[in-house]
């Protein structure tokens, strides 16, 4: 998000949303691949977690406008968000997004 700020000529809060959606591509193949390794397919998993990113893109750009409104820079109401948006995403991808069907003993 650093560069994106200091070096492009849009506006901080674009330069947050970009850095935020560049990460969460590299963050799907992650959680995927190691994290959750469900058996669905790409084609069941992806929507679900695409929902999941829109409403932290949404909840982002909200949180670092209203943060940086009430005074904090940019950097800081990022990490902040940082901090709390994994919680949430986490436990919804873990239930939703990635949740395996459950096993049948026969």
């Amino acid at each position: 998000m650093w560069i994106f700020i200091h070096y492009s000529h849009f506006p901080k809060e674009y330069c947050n949303g970009l850095s935020y959606l560049l990460a969460t591509v590299y963050n799907y193949f992650l959680n995927f691949y190691w994290s959750f390794t469900p058996e669905a397919s790409h084609k069941k998993t992806f929507w679900k977690y695409i929902t999941i990113v829109l409403c932290g893109v949404a909840t982002n750009t909200v949180f670092v406008g209203v943060t940086t409104r009430y005074g904090f820079n940019i950097e800081t109401s990022a990490i902040l968000f940082s901090f709390l948006w994994p919680v949430f995403s986490f436990t919804l991808m873990k239930l939703w997004a990635f949740k395996n069907p459950p096993k049948h003993h026969t």
